[in-house]
């Protein structure tokens, strides 16, 4: 790369680390580009690594999935209860709420899907109390 594609590089990184799409990150160079020339640009910076910094950009891309991790497990663990009708009523049988899994269950199945390190369901307790 020459210094002026570095510079280009480097923009597109620190676009990326404030959070832009790849389409306004496109938007924003000079001259502008397409969504997917902004990928490719981002991609190429990634593995330019000797002329150009990339440790901070991938350190900061794993905060952002373990911060995404982090808000899906909340979901995850959370209890669903089973709602009636429209008027959004929780259903109560025996004098308790329902508890409702497949939310939580699909939810599960697509997360580990995409990750064999994830535990299997089998893995994963209630708080006690919960049926």
């Amino acid at each position: 790369m020459n210094a002026k594609q570095v510079r280009r590089a480097m923009e597109v990184l620190r676009l990326r680390d404030e959070g832009l799409t790849f389409a306004q990150i496109g938007a924003r160079l000079d001259p502008p580009v397409n969504m997917q020339r902004a990928h490719q640009l981002y991609g190429r910076a990634l593995t330019e690594p000797a002329r150009v910094p990339v440790t901070a950009e991938r350190e900061a891309s794993l905060r952002r999935l373990d911060q995404i991790a982090a808000e899906a497990w909340t979901v995850v663990r959370t209890e669903h209860f089973v709602v009636a009708g429209r008027e959004g009523l929780v259903a109560i049988y025996n004098g308790e709420p329902v508890i409702d899994d497949p939310p939580t269950i699909r939810l599960w199945t697509r997360s580990c899907e995409s990750s064999s390190a994830a535990p299997s369901p089998a893995a994963w307790t209630r708080r006690p109390g919960t049926r």
